[in-house]
């Protein structure tokens, strides 16, 4: 009777804990909190946070440094994506920096520069650069979140619900080069981190031009794709865990390896007389 006992009470324990700790939404973390974009409502700790633009960092999975599928070459290491593709500055950037640390903001599905602008829900007016519509799969809310809002990490924007995915939608014609910084943690407000996630990419009328799985490495992974035509949309999709980016950069680049090893020079040099150069 006793060993009986003993199981069960250890069971509810553990039921206990585990449901203490999970949570489905970035907004269960913020319970409690008052969701002000204009006022830190959570003291974040004196963190020195490393320039995103430009982390190195690359998902645990991905030893590689890019992968091609369809007519999209993708790239997990920033270096080789800025000299194969596009040197720093030639991409429209979306840091979504425009809030106080420490803040939860919820907001509707479809953050852009009017939206952004018209109802002044997370992000002052003007400060969300156009060319973009960050939506999720099923229309439910966004979640911005400030600096250090759950641990040390950069301003972000994720759909609120871990069962919600990214889609992202873009506006600006002739984008054929896209990054940003997908941002982790291995704690329980997003969803535990080391996820393993799905990156599909879409043209002209949602023609599907190529996907690629990554995993998250518990800090920031960069990630960057490219194709041969207009890019109109790329979805991040996994059934449970957070998914927040940051540093989204979009654009057509010309410059990078492609223009370097494109032209080359040929110097003639005359031959002296024993046949030697």
């Amino acid at each position: 009777m006793r060993k009986i006992t003993f199981t069960f009470f250890r069971l509810v324990l553990c039921l206990a804990t585990t449901g203490a700790y999970a949570q489905s939404a970035f907004s269960d973390g913020a319970t409690g909190m008052q969701q002000n974009p204009n006022q830190a409502i959570l003291s974040a700790p004196a963190i020195q946070l490393e320039d995103t633009e430009q982390s190195n960092l690359k998902p645990t999975t991905n030893n590689q440094e890019k992968d091609v599928c369809g007519s999209v070459e993708f790239f997990f290491y920033r270096p080789t994506f800025d000299f194969e593709v596009c040197v720093d500055g030639d991409l429209t950037l979306e840091d979504f920096d425009d809030m106080a640390p420490g803040v939860f903001c919820g907001r509707p599905s479809g953050l852009n520069s009017v939206t952004a602008s018209v109802d002044g829900s997370c992000f002052p007016p003007g400060s969300i650069e156009a060319g973009f519509n960050y939506r999720t799969n099923t229309g439910s809310e966004l979640a911005a979140l400030g600096e250090n809002l759950f641990g040390s990490h950069p301003d972000c924007v994720a759909p609120n619900f871990f069962a919600d995915n990214i889609l992202m939608e873009i506006t600006q014609p002739g984008v054929r080069a896209i990054s940003f910084d997908f941002v982790d943690q291995p704690n329980a407000f997003f969803g535990n981190g080391f996820g393993t996630f799905t990156l599909e990419v879409f043209g002209a009328g949602g023609a599907f031009l190529g996907s690629t799985d990554f995993t998250a490495n518990g800090g920031i992974s960069f990630v960057g794709f490219t194709a041969d035509e207009d890019i109109t949309s790329f979805t991040v999709s996994n059934s449970f865990l957070g998914k927040p980016i940051t540093n989204l950069a979009f654009g057509t680049c010309d410059a990078g390896l492609d223009v370097i090893t494109s032209s080359f020079w040929v110097i003639s040099l005359p031959m002296v007389s024993n046949g030697s150069w």
